[in-house]
């Protein structure tokens, strides 16, 4: 299993296959520029990773810029098109396709507030939110339900998990850090969203992790003091 520090990125290694120049321009020295073609492709390639985009037709669920990725193969990335299919037996989408689009939803929320937070610009900041929705509603979900909202905040139904991961810090203070994360913590709290687990953790410029686990299910109080002392 990796961690997600160790992930590799989908695109990188196609990049790799294709062409290592490429590869080492676009990723090692970041001085790749794009000509015409290039630039004409990505302004087509545009709309498919738009990851507000849901489409529903004729029994096909379709996405775009649906992320991705597997502690099993180390590996991250995010796809055009996706496009879910119902099952014969069933009457809507499965559950889980949903809970798919809801967190993708809810992670560009809040990879935002995350770096709205942040107390310095330049720090590497990721936060992705998995939802799960259990059996009350298997039924009900709907991928394009106007009321996600108010379900994502229900007692019982869906568990939230929010990983935040702050990498290669330099130079700075860990206490503010974890001010950060207080901070985000506080604005899933505010916005009324219960049953939530998180994930923090830290790695500094020399490869140090801190880690902190937490379960809805266990008291805990998040606050500045408690997850400081849970990192390590």
């Amino acid at each position: 299993m990796y961690t997600e520090e160790e992930y590799l990125m989908i695109s990188g290694m196609q990049h790799f296959a294709f062409c290592r120049r490429q590869w080492a321009l676009i990723h090692i020295d970041c001085v790749w520029q794009e000509n015409r073609l290039t630039a004409e492709g990505e302004l087509l390639h545009k709309n498919a990773h738009n990851d507000h985009f849901v489409e529903k037709r004729q029994g096909v669920l379709v996405t775009r810029g649906m992320k991705v990725a597997s502690a099993t193969l180390g590996m991250t990335g995010q796809c055009d098109v996706v496009e879910f299919i119902k099952a014969e037996d069933r009457d809507s989408f499965s559950d889980q396709y949903t809970a798919k689009i809801w967190s993708q939803r809810e992670t560009t929320r809040l990879n935002k507030i995350a770096q709205q937070n942040a107390s310095n610009s330049k720090w590497r900041v990721n936060a992705s939110v998995e939802i799960y929705l259990a059996e009350p509603l298997a039924d009900t979900a709907l991928p394009d339900n106007p009321k996600v909202e108010e379900i994502i905040k229900q007692d019982y139904g869906p568990a939230y998990t929010v990983n935040l991961s702050y990498f290669e810090l330099q130079n700075t203070s860990y206490d503010d850090v974890v001010r950060d994360m207080e901070r985000i913590t506080s604005n899933v709290t505010n916005n009324g969203i219960k049953n939530v687990n998180y994930n923090y953790s830290v790695t500094n410029s020399k490869g140090v992790i801190k880690r902190c686990k937490t379960t809805y299910d266990k008291p805990f109080d998040h606050s500045y003091n408690d997850i400081k002392d849970c990192l390590r």
